[in-house]
């Protein structure tokens, strides 16, 4: 079975990152090769590319640069870590204006060390209107196509005093919410669900503190079992 292994971001909850540099974001310590690593970046600007530009020795796949029209880019980038980090990873933003500038990552470990990672169903962005009381804000889910998953949702929203409060108890956010309070700020928060059969998520509920309009997203990856090696024995005669 999959589990969350553990995560880091830059900057942590209530601090703040610029984009006066490039965003450098460290791993947790201990990972192990094979492990799941899923970054999620965020800058408050509009029509910004956000891009990985010192890789850390890894083979990283990025998503769609996403923006919500007004205020906010994102993008997920992710890969399997091939157990050594040869710098810690660090991305990139064309626009500088004294923004914040965040990233969030999340290690899962496989069932076994020798599998590998793809995406079971395709990342989708949907952005929100300014929700009513109490200001909840409803992730549609995505059914898993495969029998051992790990599905990401994330909630956005351009306020670094806005907080999320995780309303689904099937789904674990590892930190209440990033905010970064550079600049107007933005705040983030990440949720998982690991599933070990083919079976629908659910939706996801995230409670904000304030009325804000933002964005959210969602993806599905899988775990693929490495190929059994076949044994062969020799007999004595």
């Amino acid at each position: 079975m999959i589990t969350f292994f553990d995560s880091s971001s830059t900057p942590t909850d209530n601090g703040a990152n610029g984009d006066a540099a490039d965003l450098t974001l460290t791993p947790p310590a201990s990972m192990v090769a094979g492990d799941f690593v899923y970054v999620h970046v965020t800058h408050r600007s509009n029509g910004a590319t956000l891009t990985n530009v010192v890789t850390g020795g890894q083979s990283w796949t990025a998503e769609t640069n996403r923006s919500n029209g007004t205020s906010s880019v994102e993008r997920g980038f992710w890969c399997r870590f091939n157990g050594t980090w040869a710098a810690d990873p660090t991305f990139h933003t064309n626009v500088s204006q004294g923004s914040a500038f965040t990233a969030i990552m999340l290690v899962f470990r496989p069932t076994g060390g020798g599998n590998t990672w793809a995406v079971d169903v395709a990342e989708q962005f949907v952005t929100f209107a300014t929700p009513g009381s109490p200001f909840d804000v409803t992730r549609a889910g995505q059914t898993a196509l495969t029998a051992s998953t790990v599905t990401i949702a994330s909630f956005h929203a351009s306020s670094d005093a806005n907080t999320w409060s995780l309303q689904t108890g099937t789904w674990t956010a590892p930190y209440a919410q990033i905010r970064n309070t550079t600049g107007a700020g933005t705040s983030t928060q990440l949720a998982y669900l690991i599933q070990t059969s083919a079976a629908a998520t659910g939706s996801v509920v995230s409670r904000q503190n304030a009325a804000l309009a933002g964005a959210t997203m969602i993806q599905t990856f899988k775990e693929i079992a490495a190929p059994l090696k076949r044994l062969l024995t020799l007999g004595v005669g």
